[in-house]
């Protein structure tokens, strides 16, 4: 009769064990990366650099009046696609504004495109406001859908005048 190995005669095992230790040592110098806590200072601090970085620019009245104008059409793009569902028609500017903010918000959860976070923010604004979740599937469908496309289509305009030649006028 065979002799059973130890599982500590194999060299395998410490192989293994080493492993796993310089795993769990990589896990703890960078628990502040993979902890909440840390991903929110990081986030933080992104998002202080990217204020302070406006300080920089030599344009910066241009900079707001262009950021006021993309929310603004983005606002109105919101409130436009109420009047594709009859049962929608009814659905006021203020209720508007919160379904554009839960929208807005629903477009900051990391997710590819916003596809799910957008859609299941709306429908949550529709829900509270007392309509049906039907309806508020509907239209971030077609909201998300018609912003993707504007999106597209003003990205390939873009890209083509890119490519047109261009000179100073002196």
């Amino acid at each position: 009769m065979p002799k059973e190995k130890s599982l500590f005669s194999n060299p395998l095992f410490y192989v293994g064990l080493v492993v796993c230790a310089l795993f769990l040592f990589f896990l703890y110098k960078k628990r502040d990366a993979f902890s909440v806590g840390g991903k929110l200072k990081e986030i933080y601090k992104n998002l202080v650099e990217g204020i302070n970085s406006i300080n920089s620019l030599k344009q910066k009245k241009a900079f707001w009046f262009h950021t006021f104008v993309i929310w603004a059409c983005y606002f109105i793009m919101t409130y436009v696609m109420f009047f594709c569902l009859k049962e929608t028609q009814s659905i006021t500017i203020n209720e508007t504004l919160l379904i554009f903010i839960f929208g807005s918000l629903g477009m900051i959860i990391p997710t590819p495109g916003g596809v799910g976070s957008y859609h299941g923010a709306i429908i949550m604004a529709f829900t509270l406001l007392g309509y049906s979740h039907i309806y508020g599937m509907a239209v971030a469908f077609l909201i998300h859908t018609f912003q993707y496309l504007l999106g597209l289509t003003t990205g390939l305009i873009g890209f083509l005048l890119l490519a047109l030649p261009f000179s100073k006028s002196n």
